[in-house]
């Protein structure tokens, strides 16, 4: 019952007077099932822009003069690295 209080008093915070009690819990309880949603959202769009980016860069590798495909290669081997490390981030942070 105890645990149950203290679940219930995270949408209802302290010191709020007046009408305000009537719209805030409706607003916290909105952002608590909506957070899941929105949370997806924004782990699929960071994902896909670092896709879209080493698509890119990709393109630009197979479609340039010969002395600068090393060089991109060298660039896209670190845009892998770094997108790695964003989805590990990601898969951590979710």
């Amino acid at each position: 019952m105890n645990n149950l209080i203290g679940i219930l008093s995270h949408f209802l915070p302290l010191g709020i007077q007046g009408i305000l009690k009537l719209f805030i819990p409706v607003l916290e309880v909105i952002g608590v099932m909506i957070r899941p949603l929105t949370l997806a959202i924004r782990l699929a769009t960071n994902i896909s822009c670092g896709h879209v980016v080493l698509l890119i860069f990709r393109f630009f590798a197979f479609n340039v003069a010969n002395y600068l495909v090393i060089s991109i290669r060298v660039l896209l081997f670190g845009l892998y690295f770094i997108e790695f490390l964003v989805c590990v981030i990601q898969a951590y942070v979710f």
